[in-house]
């Protein structure tokens, strides 16, 4: 029961073939994780032993309920070890599973460092250049896992500076700062990942940033210690703490320390797909639609299942040939949904950005509009990076459906 590690019944009569407990030569080939999965039809959560074997990017599932093997090992397009941590949703054959512990202490162990999360946010006087930001952060190999725009309150502000700082005046400063605006809070995922943020973000005051660490994030973009740009968490301990107080809190909690920022009149709705979020592209498109005199004013990460992504995209249905792919693509990891806004454009704003988006076969966007999203970033029909509210009367209606109804 060491480290948090859910102990698990082996069946006497389990082939030791397939058991994925057996002591073998291969066993430091292997991670072993526990997964859950809603079954709608049964209406509860079965739980799995899932192993994931690094030399062929296998995967195997066990039943731990019903004590029998799942899935045999086999190739799962698409999931890959990077994927795989605590926390995590893994598409696998259509079936949403989350990665919900360990299964055992050696897989902690040796993932613990390459699969560390760390939390941080962007602060209000950083949200004109999140996109540069999250492409520095992306670029360093760190993986965005979670993320959300808010506008933060008093209260909350002034619990988390007192971790932060012990004059009362110090705190209130920075309070102000931390409300006047939204913030841009996210967790991240990767080796050493606590290290590298505070690295990249360089020293609190941007005045020394620039002048021993110029290329930092606090280097290129901070003002001055109020105005600094971004806050990383300071430790691992930190990081969990301040995910749990800022992401992972009860909903009610939540709801009272946080109102929505984004917009609906003049505003549009679009997701980064799963495919440019696994390809590092998130903040080279947000940047792309920021130089073009749109603003994004709400976001927040998503992981979709099946079912959620057949009921938006439900439209499609009869309408596409790529309706199935385009389904499978929403649900295969996570995409970040999107509210956009534009003083410049106004009522047509939805129109505007639709056209900047770009055709919806790339090969096409890169012919006869090749300054456009889907030009420099998609690879086919389902792989073209967003996806767009194609009718300016739909966009409320999708916004909604992120923003409220998935929430």
């Amino acid at each position: 029961m060491a480290c948090g590690c859910i102990p698990v019944p082996i069946p006497q009569n389990y082939s030791k073939g397939f058991s994925p407990f057996e002591e073998s030569h291969d066993f430091f080939e292997k991670y072993n994780f526990i997964a859950e999965w809603f079954d709608p039809e049964a209406s509860f959560s079965k739980k799995f032993h899932l192993s994931y074997f690094i030399k062929d990017d296998s995967i195997e599932l066990f039943d731990l309920r019903n004590l029998r093997m799942f899935l045999k090992r086999t190739k799962c397009d698409g999931v890959r070890l990077c994927d795989i941590y605590v926390g995590a949703s893994v598409k696998i054959y259509s079936r949403l599973m989350k990665i919900v512990d360990y299964a055992d202490v050696e897989t902690k162990r040796k993932l613990s460092q390459t699969s560390q999360k760390t939390f941080g946010f962007i602060k209000p006087d950083g949200i004109n250049k999140k996109g540069a930001i999250f492409d520095m952060i992306l670029e360093r190999g760190l993986k965005v896992v979670n993320l959300k725009m808010v506008l933060m309150n008093n209260d909350l502000a002034r619990r988390f500076l007192r971790d932060q700082f012990n004059d009362y005046s110090d705190i209130l400063s920075h309070e102000q700062i931390l409300v006047s605006g939204p913030c841009i809070l996210f967790e991240l995922i990767g080796e050493n990942s606590v290290q590298v943020l505070k690295e990249l973000a360089g020293p609190t005051n941007p005045d020394i940033a620039r002048k021993e660490a110029p290329t930092t994030i606090r280097g290129l973009f901070g003002k001055d210690t109020l105005h600094n740009v971004l806050h990383a968490a300071e430790s691992f301990e930190a990081a969990g703490k301040e995910a749990k107080i800022f992401l992972f809190g009860e909903p009610s909690t939540l709801e009272k320390n946080f109102q929505p920022c984004m917009t609906v009149t003049n505003s549009t709705f679009c997701i980064i797909k799963p495919h440019a979020i696994q390809e590092g592209l998130m903040g080279k498109i947000i940047a792309m639609i920021e130089e073009k005199n749109f603003k994004v004013t709400g976001m927040k990460m998503f992981h979709l299942n099946t079912a959620q992504a057949e009921e938006f995209l439900e439209v499609y249905k009869s309408v596409v040939p790529e309706y199935s792919g385009m389904v499978s693509q929403l649900s295969s990891g996570p995409c970040l949904a999107m509210t956009v806004e534009s003083e410049s454009y106004g009522p047509n704003t939805p129109q505007e950005f639709r056209n900047f988006a770009g055709p919806s076969d790339p090969d096409i966007a890169k012919e006869l509009r090749p300054n456009t999203i889907r030009a420099k970033f998609g690879k086919d029909k389902v792989k073209n990076a967003i996806h767009v509210t194609d009718l300016p009367e739909d966009a409320p209606l999708e916004i909604e459906y992120f923003f409220q109804l998935l929430e």
